[in-house]
């Protein structure tokens, strides 16, 4: 996502702390967080100021009336996606710093908020965007995240041929109110290389039919200056444990979005279906998150993915962007 960076791990940052008012400051910490099992040291600042801030972020959250788009709300997404993709200044890496945080237990019991409410108000942003889109008080290069959605399917496209694929056939699971990964696809990456509408197409998968329906119309705005386009961009409501298995198989590429799944026994189950439909060669294309990004997203475990696939995926690439692109994009082909 498109904000700015700011620095917050950097040993000059103050944060006050939550009961005990103490502060992380440029010249360390005070005597009492000194004789603290943090130390002294850089790592120990940077942790402890990374924690004061979870925790100050997760008091906001509480404070939230709702996640639908308002000042509050939108300030609350913004500190906190501005927090994760921040540099971290000092001898400690993102996967480090949020392993450190994870095994503080009051860390470890609400870290799962920041995913949820991250699910919520995300959905309730792009069906705001919608409406307003399909009511004609916007365009849809106007949404706030139009520039990481540019950047984001351009890396994976990228992703895909580097390993040899010929992605022509796309399909999205959990697209999603304001499909904005198909629509970059069409007019970024298919439409300039094929001109034959029957050489290419997008399918947007979606369990909710409130956001299939609000998508369809959206698209029809977007794409009207780019038909036939529009017979090639089709929409599907179902749970993607249903998913038609001919469907499944007749795409080259299939992606899992980050929010399907807010853990990884979830991915993992609805990974095991869709695998199992998928023919040969085809790629797939899976959203996560690392390091402190994990508060947005969850992450996939490699592991787990091959032990769901049961033998029948073979990793390829894995890419941890460290720019203001926030998901990681995992690649694997079916054998």
């Amino acid at each position: 996502m498109a904000v700015r960076t700011s620095g917050l791990y950097s040993p000059a940052t103050v944060v006050v702390a939550e009961e005990d008012s103490l502060v992380c400051a440029q010249e360390g910490l005070s005597k009492e967080a000194s004789s603290a099992t943090l130390g002294s040291s850089s790592i120990g600042v940077v942790h402890f100021c990374a924690r004061s801030t979870v925790l100050d972020l997760h008091r906001e959250l509480q404070g939230l009336e709702s996640l639908a788009p308002c000042e509050a709300t939108d300030s609350f997404f913004c500190r906190l996606v501005d927090f994760v993709i921040s540099p971290i200044h000092g001898d400690i890496s993102p996967q480090d710093l949020f392993r450190a945080l994870e095994s503080d237990e009051r860390i470890a019991a609400i870290k799962h908020h920041f995913v949820r409410a991250c699910s919520l108000g995300e959905g309730e942003l792009e069906s705001h965007w919608a409406r307003r889109i399909i009511d004609g008080k916007t365009s849809i290069d106007q949404f706030p995240y139009y520039q990481n959605y540019i950047d984001l399917t351009r890396l994976e496209y990228h992703l895909l041929v580097g390993q040899g694929a010929d992605p022509r056939h796309i399909l999205f699971l959990g697209s999603g109110a304001l499909p904005l990964s198909g629509l970059m696809w069409v007019k970024n990456h298919l439409c300039p290389r094929w001109t034959m509408a029957s050489d290419w197409s997008v399918t947007n998968v979606d369990v909710l039919p409130s956001a299939s329906f609000s998508a369809a119309a959206v698209s029809r705005i977007a794409l009207q200056d780019t038909d036939p386009s529009l017979q090639r961009f089709h929409f599907v409501t179902t749970d993607a444990h249903h998913l038609d298995a001919g469907l499944v198989y007749s795409h080259d590429v299939i992606y899992l979005a980050a929010l399907v799944g807010c853990d990884m026994k979830t991915k993992a189950s609805v990974l095991r279906s869709v695998i199992a439909k998928m023919k040969p060669g085809a790629r797939l294309m899976i959203r996560s998150a690392d390091g402190m990004r994990q508060l947005l997203y969850p992450a996939v475990d490699e592991a787990a993915l091959l032990c769901a696939a049961e033998g029948k995926l073979v990793l390829e690439a894995t890419c941890h962007p460290r720019n203001h692109v926030v998901n990681s994009v995992v690649v694997a082909r079916r054998v």
